[in-house]
């Protein structure tokens, strides 16, 4: 981990603490006292300034897609580092939560984020524990107020130099179906240099993200998630060859 990434997360900590122990308790213990279009703003200034003070330079393609969609929807995203919700989150200033691992519960602060956004937690061994929470996103939607993000390949990618991307799970796809929401697949490439040395030749550190034309429900209604989510992460793996390829050229300048 380089001195660069120590040192700001050493300048954050006094706004994170204060931030943990004083607002972030409340909405973690009592999240329904408190709009979750209140919560999230919190969370999204917050997370807004960490941003910014450790210097990364995110480029964002097409972020109309998200900024301007009408109603809550259904996202998909390849998973690279655990800063990839946090892009997303800055972006959007309409509330938006992600599915975690249930083992993300137990890391302080991220703990509080996830209690704070309405976020939920996820056992990869549990099919029917899925299932019933896969429903409770699709009844979150239908509500309009939040929208949820889903890492479709179950984990995070733990290969630095694999580009392309683990299996996706078509079943994830489930609470835009049952909800009859659109879908935002994102291609994303850089977030897992954010906390590791440099590789040779780079002079920063830079992420790259591409959010792709949503996918309509009334245009994948009728398809089956075994034909749509193929599409999605073939679309995905070939965006993110061209978003390391500019990566890496933005990071060489």
């Amino acid at each position: 981990m380089k001195a660069y990434f120590v040192l700001g997360c050493l300048k954050l900590a006094p706004r994170i603490l204060f931030a943990r122990f004083t607002w972030m308790r409340k909405y973690t213990k009592h999240p329904e006292q408190t709009p979750i279009e209140v919560r999230y703003k919190k969370v999204r200034d917050l997370l807004i300034r960490c941003v910014k003070v450790l210097h990364l330079d995110v480029k964002m393609h097409h972020p109309e897609y998200l900024t301007e969609h009408e109603g809550s929807f259904l996202g998909i995203s390849n998973h690279r580092s655990f800063f990839d919700p946090v892009f997303y989150i800055c972006l959007s200033e309409k509330p938006i939560a992600f599915v975690a691992k249930k083992e993300a519960f137990d890391i302080p602060f991220v703990r509080n984020i996830i209690s704070s956004l309405d976020c939920l937690l996820i056992d990869r061994e549990d099919v029917l524990l899925q299932l019933r929470l896969f429903k409770q996103i699709s009844e979150r939607l239908k509500k309009n107020d939040l929208s949820y993000f889903i890492f479709a390949e179950g984990t995070r990618m733990r290969n630095p130099d694999q580009l392309q991307t683990l299996p996706y799970k078509d079943g994830a796809l489930k609470p835009a179906y049952w909800a009859e929401k659109d879908i935002i697949f994102v291609s994303s490439y850089g977030s897992h240099l954010i906390s590791r040395k440099k590789p040779k030749g780079f002079k920063k550190r830079n992420i790259t993200i591409e959010f792709h034309k949503p996918l309509k429900y009334k245009d994948f209604k009728d398809k089956p998630t075994t034909q749509v989510m193929p599409m999605i992460e073939k679309i995905t793996n070939e965006s993110i060859v061209k978003l390391a390829q500019e990566n890496n050229s933005r990071n060489l300048k």
